[in-house]
């Protein structure tokens, strides 16, 4: 139970306080997401390959793979070999 909830009496109206405020912010979250999101799709794994698109498949064509070795360890493995 958080500090707030222990110390409001909903009997002192304390309760429509606090209702007013989640309101307030409800209505601020969604003045923000207006226009940016779709608060009405509920199916976020499917928003998510829509956006994404088709870029999977380009880099995989492009042949973009992960360097195998980081370039710290290269320059080092370098640096020891031409000390030798």
């Amino acid at each position: 139970m958080s500090h707030f909830s222990s110390t409001l009496n909903p009997k002192s109206g304390d309760a429509d306080l606090r209702l007013n405020v989640y309101y307030i912010m409800l209505d601020k979250v969604q003045s923000f997401a207006d226009g940016k999101y779709d608060l009405s799709r509920k199916d976020i794994e499917n928003i998510y390959f829509e956006q994404r698109g088709d870029i999977g498949e380009i880099l995989e064509e492009m042949g973009i793979t992960k360097r195998g070795v980081s370039t710290g360890k290269f320059l080092l493995f370098v640096h020891l070999h031409e000390r030798s």
